[in-house]
C-alpha cells in the first residue's frame, strides 16, 4: 500500500499497489486489502491528531488509473 499526501493539511490517500479497474472489480479476494487500507487510514488519522475526527471512505475516479 502506498500512502500519498495531498496539498490539504489533513487529507491522506491510501492507495493499493494492486491495479483494480473499478469498484465493480472488487470481490471477496480483496477483503484483506480493504481491511489493511482501512487500518492504515485509521493509523494515519490517530498519528495526525488526538482531537480531530477523520472520515474514512473509498472513492474511485477513472483518471486515478
Amino acid at each position: 500500500v502506498q500512502v500519498r499526501f495531498s496539498q490539504a493539511r489533513h487529507h491522506f490517500l491510501v492507495m493499493p499497489r494492486e491495479s483494480i479497474a473499478n469498484l465493480k472489480a472488487l470481490d471477496s479476494r480483496h477483503l484483506d486489502l480493504l481491511r489493511h487500507m482501512q487500518s492504515r487510514g485509521e493509523e494515519l488519522a490517530a498519528k495526525t491528531s488526538k482531537t480531530l475526527q477523520f472520515r474514512l471512505g473509498y472513492h474511485a475516479i477513472p483518471s486515478m488509473r
